[in-house]
C-alpha cells in the first residue's frame, strides 16, 4: 500500500468520518489538529499540504527554534481556512516542541533539522501524539536506533509514524526503477542524480 503524508492524514480523515456516520456533513466530521515542529520551508510546505488533504484539518499549534520563522509560517498559512493558531499557541526556543506536545493535536509534523529527530520522535511516542518525521529521520546509527526503537513504541500504542520518503512510494518512481531492474533500459553503467532544492 502506497501511503504518502496526503493519504496519512486524509484517509484518518475518512475513517473518523465514516465513525462518525456522515461523511458528507463537516459539521459531523471531527476535526483532526495538527502541530508543526519546524516551520522554515520544507515546514511550511508540509502544514500547507495537510491544510489541503482535507476539509476538518487544522493546524493549531507552531513551534520552531526561531521566532522569526514562526510569524513567517503564520504569515504564509494564515489564508487557509483551517489555519487556528493564536498567539498562545506559538512556541519558540530549542523546548517549543516540548510544549507543543502539551497540547491537544492529534498529529505532530516534524520538519526539522534531522539530528533533532529522534529526540522530537521520543517526545511524541511519549505524549502519545501520531508523528510524521520528514527524511532522513536521523543522521547517525545511533539516531536510527533510536528511531526505530521509538517506532516500535509507538506501535505498541497504537500510534502512527510517517517518513517522508514520498518518491520511494510515488508510482511513477517505482515503475522506472522496476523497467530498471528488467533490464529494459539494457545493462546500466553509469548514473547520474540531481535533486534540486533548498538547504536545510
Amino acid at each position: 500500500m502506497t501511503v504518502t503524508r496526503r493519504t496519512f492524514l486524509k484517509s484518518g480523515t475518512l475513517a473518523a468520518a465514516a465513525l462518525a456516520g456522515n461523511a458528507d456533513a463537516k459539521a459531523s466530521e471531527p476535526t483532526l489538529k495538527v502541530g508543526l515542529v519546524g516551520c522554515g520551508g520544507r515546514g511550511t510546505g508540509a502544514a500547507e499540504n495537510v491544510l489541503q488533504s482535507a476539509p476538518n484539518v487544522e493546524i493549531t499549534a507552531l513551534a520552531d527554534v526561531f521566532p522569526e520563522r514562526i510569524e513567517k509560517c503564520r504569515k504564509v498559512l494564515s489564508s487557509h481556512e483551517g489555519f487556528k493558531v493564536d498567539d498562545a499557541r506559538c512556541f519558540p526556543g530549542l523546548n517549543g516542541y516540548r510544549r507543543l506536545l502539551e497540547c491537544d493535536v492529534d498529529y505532530v509534523l516534524f520538519c526539522t533539522p534531522p539530528a533533532f529527530r529522534p529526540d522530537h520522535l521520543e517526545a511524541a511516542v511519549a505524549a502519545g501524539k501520531h508523528s510524521f518525521v520528514e527524511k532522513p529521520v536521523a543522521v547517525d546509527p545511533v539516531g536510527v536506533r533510536r528511531v526505530v526503537e521509538a517506532g516500535k513504541k509507538a506501535r505498541a500504542k497504537g500510534l502512527g509514524v510517517l517518513a517522508g520518503t514520498l518518491h520511494r512510494y510515488d508510482r511513477k518512481h517505482r515503475e522506472t526503477v522496476q523497467r530498471i531492474h528488467d533490464g529494459q533500459i539494457g545493462d546500466v553503467r553509469a548514473v547520474r542524480s540531481m535533486r534540486l532544492g533548498s538547504g536545510l
